[in-house]
């Protein structure tokens, strides 16, 4: 048998440059970047903190963003503030790290050199020069901005120029390829920018590229062939004279991460020895055998890919129990695996490897409950298969069954084996008690149902009140008055129901209190009453009760006045009352109309005597009749001392006469009241 082995060619694009930016770029074959440098490294700060010495003529900014004539080491500009913030694109370096450094350059007032360093060169090699640069300003920006424009200088001349970078905040590529003098071995290469700076003319820089460039290097591309144990690669060179170049065929088992000379593999065509599925090859070509051990001279070939012809996945095939399958001319009875060799469209020989099972239908059983209540059903399932046949009649995945007795199925698979079973089905009643408690109150929310002493089968019990909610408890709580349906069951086919009727007892009632008459000052007590004992009690409003939580309170309002009490039973239950108590108002008032201040000890004095309603004397004036003032007393308590006139001014006696007295009073409503009248005083 002969196997095969195709190449498949992958030819890997080297840049993506701008139209204007393409002419003298290498269009051969190209090296490594040997300018490592070239993409400023990377780091977690924003931005470098030393300056790296790069940029002639420019100081290194210690500060984001840099202001004309500074430049700056970062990975980012998206939070920088300042003119940056409103002016700037907002941007990461050109690659897919995240913390990759670029530089950006805020240009001098007068054109110059922003980029300057040397790298290492072969002589009379050609390289190609390109770099990466984007116009920090944004597109959109008000005001007109100067645009980037920037010459690529080698050892000092100029040799290529970018012409004016778009200000479409987009990154682009720009680079051109010259060939270095015969006996070069370092060259410096410097960037300047032939724009001013002031307004606008910011830019930055990435992926500074120096790379080594050599005549175009092609593969045929292989047609995928019968598997060997080698492929010839032969590539074309397009040079006059292939043979005056040198070579070294290299191989990479990591996807291209790392490449490996191949020993001895040092001619333009090579015999791949034993290729494997995955690996990659390329030559590498210098202008002689020393410039080919030197990395800064060397070019690649596009890479190969080398894809083997694999025999078909493992196929599975059925069979019943005493049945065969032929496949290609072959008949298999029996399990097991079988490598047959097909012929492909080419006319290779190709080997199949066949896992032939055998179906099993040893634990082929009906799922189902296989006990039932008499008043209920059972759901018997035959399982996934192409056809069925119930001994019911049924055909049918699954049936439902609602009387005991064996049932039977026939089933056929999708690969066209039969099998049966039968299921005996038995009936098994549950056996349980159900308690109830009923609300303590009425239209109260503690009652309760729960289902014990359940029997009749070895299963987990699920619960439900009227068929929603199952539950793994036995107890319903927090039931009001009410007939529920209590279930119990084993499966649905097997369970339990009763109905039970919670019942409100007797309400708890308190008799009515009724509404009151007393006098201002006067008191009264509240005595309440239930038909049931009073645990706890809780009266309002407080104004002129004797306390809040006690049974029976004195009530002494100064003014009519609703009482409320709430009180709750020994089991909870709660009630009230309200009792309405009108307040009959003291506010009668006596002046005497003669008195007789002679020291006897009978009528001497004259004052206003007040009834308990009165809460205070806010003035008190007596005149003679002549209107001068011979008495005065004001916001004083009635019924007090300081009311009391002997009939003297001043401390003098006073003559016999008639005197007007004039009040002001203020009851304990808050309510004023203005009186007056007359007293003789006699002598």
């Amino acid at each position: 048998m002969t196997n095969r082995i195709s190449i498949l060619l992958v030819i890997l694009t080297c840049f993506s440059l701008h139209a204007k930016a393409q002419q003298g770029l290498c269009k051969g074959a190209l090296g490594d970047n040997v300018f490592k440098k070239g993409d400023f490294g990377v780091g977690e700060a924003n931005t470098l903190a030393t300056d790296p010495g790069i940029a002639p003529g420019y100081r290194y900014s210690n500060s984001t963003p840099p202001n004309d004539g500074l430049y700056i080491i970062t990975n980012n500009t998206t939070n920088w503030g300042s003119f940056a913030a409103g002016g700037w694109v907002k941007t990461k370096d050109r690659s897919t790290d995240p913390n990759g450094y670029f530089m950006v350059v805020n240009a001098s007032l007068q054109p110059g050199l922003f980029f300057r360093d040397s790298v290492v060169v072969c002589g009379n090699t050609t390289y190609q020069f390109s770099a990466d640069v984007i116009n920090l300003m944004l597109p959109n920006h008000p005001v007109v901005s100067i645009k980037p424009n920037i010459s690529f200088l080698v050892d000092g001349k100029e040799v290529y120029t970018s012409g004016d970078v778009p200000q479409d905040g987009q990154w682009r590529t720009y680079g051109f390829s010259f060939t270095s003098p015969p006996n070069a071995t370092k060259i410096v290469l410097s960037l300047r920018n032939n724009a001013p700076g002031g307004q606008g003319n910011d830019l930055g820089l990435d992926n500074i590229s120096f790379q080594p460039c050599g005549p175009k290097i092609t593969l045929s591309s292989l047609n995928k062939i019968c598997a060997s144990d080698f492929v010839d690669l032969k590539p074309i060179i397009d040079v006059e004279n292939p043979k005056s170049l040198s070579y070294q065929w290299q191989k990479s088992e990591d996807q291209g991460l790392t490449w490996n000379n191949i020993q001895g593999a040092t001619e333009i065509n090579h015999r791949a020895e034993k290729p494997r599925e995955g690996q990659l090859y390329r030559i590498m070509a210098a202008a002689s055998a020393l410039q080919l051990s030197n990395p800064v001279c060397t070019y690649f070939s596009p890479t190969t890919f080398v894809e083997q012809k694999r025999s078909p996945k493992l196929e599975q095939r059925t069979i019943c129990p005493g049945g065969s399958i032929s496949i290609n001319g072959q008949v298999l009875r029996d399990s097991g695996q079988y490598k047959i060799i097909f012929k492909t469209p080419q006319g290779c020989d190709s080997l199949v490897t066949f896992q032939v099972n055998m179906e099993n239908w040893s634990r082929y059983r009906i799922q189902g409950d296989s006990i039932i209540c008499p008043e209920n059903n059972s759901v018997l399932i035959a399982g996934d298969f192409a056809q069925y046949r119930w001994s019911t009649g049924a055909t049918t995945s699954s049936i439902s069954v609602d009387s005991p007795g064996r049932y039977s199925v026939s089933v056929t698979s999708k690969n066209a084996c039969p099998a049966s079973h039968s299921l005996l089905i038995q009936a098994k009643e549950l056996q349980g008690a159900m308690e109830k408690e009923d609300p303590s109150c009425a239209r109260g929310k503690n009652g309760q149902i729960i289902i014990t002493q359940v029997s009749g089968v070895n299963r987990p019990l699920t619960y439900t009140l009227n068929g929603k909610d199952f539950q793994s408890s036995n107890a319903f709580k927090d039931l009001s008055a009410g007939t529920y349906r209590a279930t119990v069951q084993a499966s649905p086919a097997c369970k339990l129901t009763r109905t039970l009727t919670l019942e409100d007892p007797r309400p708890f009632k308190l008799e009515t209190l009724g509404d009151f008459q007393i006098k201002q000052f006067d008191s009264l007590q509240l005595l309440p009453k239930g038909n049931d004992p009073i645990r706890k009690y809780r009266w309002t409003p407080n104004l002129g009760l004797s306390c809040t939580t006690c049974a029976e309170p004195f009530a002494k309002p100064l003014k009519n006045t609703r009482y409320k009490v709430v009180v709750s039973s020994d089991k909870g239950c709660i009630d009230s009352v309200q009792s309405f108590i009108t307040v009959i108002p003291r506010l009668n008032t006596f002046a005497p109309n003669v008195f007789s201040p002679n020291g006897d000890g009978v009528n001497d004095l004259f004052t206003l005597y007040c009834d308990k309603g009165i809460a205070k004397i806010r003035l008190l004036v007596l005149n003679d009749r002549w209107g001068n003032e011979v008495f005065k007393v004001s916001n004083v308590l009635p019924n007090s001392k300081e009311t009391n006139w002997d009939g003297t001014n001043q401390g003098k006696w006073l003559s016999q006469g008639i005197f007007l007295w004039r009040a002001e009073l203020e009851y304990y409503d808050g309510e004023q009241k203005l009186l007056s009248g007359e007293v003789m005083l006699m002598r």
